[in-house]
């Protein structure tokens, strides 16, 4: 039976070739307007016209990954170790060889084809079955994760329209099609119970498909661009060619990082100079890109996976609170207990209580990777940590029922105010700590603005209480930030299309690349990666400054807030909504979406604001601490010298790091727990 069901199949999968066609191959002339990400999407994966289908099908998906495979992915992962799990994960991929093989073959990819033969000869002999990757790890063999979508690719035959099934990983016709040989050329489809192994290939999806998912108010788009991404990557096997760019993407090859020679301190510099000569020479944009360096160091459990109750992870540590505000919004916060103190012994020196509340930059959430990293770094000084969606987001502008989007620095400072009473209100009656501690605001980016504005409303009348306030990198002016933010979004308007998708994959790999490597610092692994052209420095940058606007606009749409955006929300199709919020720049949003909000009050009313040269009185205040690098993209030299003056020793200067590039250093990473605490 199950030959004439793969008989079938095939005859389906011919059917289904004909709504492709050929492949139009990307187009080398220029264009003069910038790309979006959802244009890109579109060309990757194809059109959507039957997104309605796909959103559905794409629901149905969810909601299984969601709750039965996480549930039994709890018990699964709290019996089986680690190890265990990714033996059998191992297994199961050494029985997809002939897939792998014959797909590779098939696209004259003779290197790849006999790699491929070699892994599976060595895996399966000296690594048991394929239980153990010998391959990779002793002869450095990697896989070229080919399948017959790639075949087709490489064939020329065009993706089609965007094409969901639940649990087929596959976005569009052609790769569809070809899961379908990969299914036939799978040796799990003729092994009795094979399907024992294969819960366990799902339960390890699962936790990829949660990172790619986690938080999204869009949980199909963020899904669709995740996977396109990955198929680009893998249509061009950039992660096997890794192995033969060893040279070049990580040297030099002794593994250390040749410093630069030393940055003194501008002459008149009357704030603190930290240079940093080990973090390289990169530019401000370059430097930006490494914020994605900065994570918590007890991030992956070696013995158990993150879905297991026995997990260690930082992340899994978190207790969520939900704290509910007077006009009916329920906003989500993080929070960490700090160990609890012994003051029994009164000879013991013992450490004051202490509560940090952190806030996130634009479009961060209270369980974002960089701000955990933040928490992380505090808690281990035996610190509670409260963690917040920063105020410029799409989930807190939905959480808090504010009523506005967000962009008027004084409004959004005045709501995330009232929340932060809420939340420490809610702390104290569930007697999270153990005893009244001391109170301190810390934010980083655009979080470090509204941490600042919080501190001159305190100042005026005082509610919360705070006894110190550290800014991390704060914008000096919005308005030169939103500036800077479209600028970089411009970057790349000429290219041709066949461009921007090399530029955006090859800097994309090295992201992703450099993202899964152990952070060292003072080692060159990851910073060598990144070291495109600033060009497409610039471009990459540039979209990802765009994505909390994105998140804003879709969010406020579905609210149906009275925003002046052509296309209408719709839950089956969105496609076409994305493609007009994506052209939109931070300039025009301010212009366009927020000052209408705000009757009487004018942009420049707006901009002055949000900059934090008209905050009353900030030299004022005793307990304001504030840190940044020197070459930020997002301050002027202007901006630099009066942050300088008007802070002096309060000031901590950075020689390099960019816009947050530098975070993930061990010299930064102690000074800004030095300011919070002493």
């Amino acid at each position: 039976m199950k030959k004439y069901l793969l008989l079938d199949l095939c005859v389906c999968c011919c059917a289904l070739f004909l709504l492709c066609g050929c492949q139009t191959p990307l187009k080398e002339t220029p264009r003069n307007a910038p790309w979006t990400l959802t244009e890109l999407e579109n060309r990757a994966a194809g059109e959507d016209p039957i997104e309605p289908f796909n959103r559905a099908m794409f629901s149905v998906q969810h909601l299984l990954m969601e709750y039965p495979v996480d549930w039994i992915g709890r018990v699964y992962t709290s019996i089986l170790p680690r190890p265990v799990i990714k033996c059998v994960n191992n297994l199961c991929v050494n029985l997809e060889f002939p897939a792998r093989f014959v797909s590779a073959l098939l696209r004259a990819e003779w290197k790849g084809s006999c790699h491929e033969f070699l892994r599976f000869l060595a895996n399966s002999t000296l690594g048991i079955a394929g239980l153990f990757d010998v391959g990779l790890h002793w002869f450095d063999l990697y896989s070229t994760d080919s399948d017959f979508g790639q075949t087709f690719h490489t064939w020329g035959i065009d993706p089609g329209c965007t094409f969901m099934l639940p649990f087929l990983p596959r976005v569009n016709v052609r790769d569809t099609a070809g899961f379908v040989f990969d299914y036939a050329f799978d040796a799990k489809t003729y092994i009795p119970y094979s399907s024992v192994v294969m819960l366990n290939q799902a339960i390890v999806a699962q936790a990829l498909y949660h990172n790619l998912v986690a938080d999204s108010a869009d949980p199909y788009k963020s899904y669709r661009e995740g996977m396109v991404l990955r198929r680009e990557l893998q249509n061009r096997l950039w992660f096997y060619r890794l192995g033969d760019r060893q040279q070049e993407l990580f040297a030099p090859a002794n593994g250390k990082v040749k410093k630069t020679p030393p940055f003194k301190a501008p002459r008149g510099i009357r704030g603190n100079w930290h240079d940093l000569p080990e973090f390289g020479e990169f530019s401000p944009v370059l430097s930006t890109l490494q914020v994605v360096l900065w994570r918590p160091e007890a991030r992956e459990d070696w013995w158990y996976m993150p879905l297991s109750i026995f997990n260690s992870d930082f992340a899994n540590r978190m207790k969520r609170l939900y704290v509910k505000l007077p006009n009916g919004g329920e906003v989500t916060c993080g929070f960490w207990k700090a160990e609890k103190i012994d003051y029994s012994d009164p000879c013991k020196v013992q450490p004051e209580p202490r509560l940090v509340v952190l806030l996130p930059g634009v479009g961060g959430t209270h369980n974002g990777t960089s701000v955990m990293a933040l928490a992380e770094a505090l808690n281990k000084e035996n610190c509670a940590v409260l963690t917040m969606d920063c105020a410029f987001s799409g989930s807190f502008m939905e959480e808090s029922r504010s009523g506005k989007l967000p962009g008027n620095v004084e409004f959004d400072a005045q709501i995330l105010r009232s929340v932060l009473e809420k939340a420490l209100q809610k702390v104290e009656e569930e007697e999270l700590c153990q005893e009244l501690p001391q109170l301190i605001l810390a934010g980083y980016s655009f979080g470090g603005l509204y941490t600042l504005k919080i501190a001159e409303m305190e100042r005026i009348s005082p509610r919360l209480h705070f006894e110190r306030y550290v800014a991390i990198n704060p914008p000096v002016s919005l308005e030169y930030a939103s500036k800077v933010a479209d600028t970089l979004a411009a970057s790349g308007a000429s290219w041709s299309e066949k461009k921007t998708f090399d530029v955006l994959t090859e800097t994309a790999g090295r992201v992703v690349t450099a993202s899964a490597l152990d952070t060292v610092p003072g080692m060159t692994s990851q910073m060598a990666l990144f070291r495109p052209d600033e060009e497409a420095a610039r471009f990459v940058a540039g979209l990802y400054f765009r994505l909390p606007l994105r998140h804003i606009l879709h969010n406020a749409s579905a609210e149906r807030f009275k925003i002046p955006l052509k296309t209408p929300y719709s839950w089956w199709r969105r496609n076409a909504l994305y493609q007009e919020i994506d052209k939109v720049g931070f300039n025009e949003y301010a212009r366009n979406f927020v000052a209408p909000q705000f009757p009487g009050k004018s942009l420049e009313y707006l901009y002055r604001k949000g900059d934090m040269r008209h905050f009353r009185d900030l030299k004022r205040i005793s307990g304001i601490r504030v840190i940044h690098a020197w070459d930020d993209p997002l301050l002027a030299p202007e901006h630099k010298h009066w942050l300088d003056r008007t802070f002096g020793k309060k000031m901590f200067w950075f020689s390099r790091g960019g816009h947050l590039g530098n975070m993930y250093m061990e010299p930064v990473r102690k000074k800004i727990v030095e300011a919070v605490l002493k």
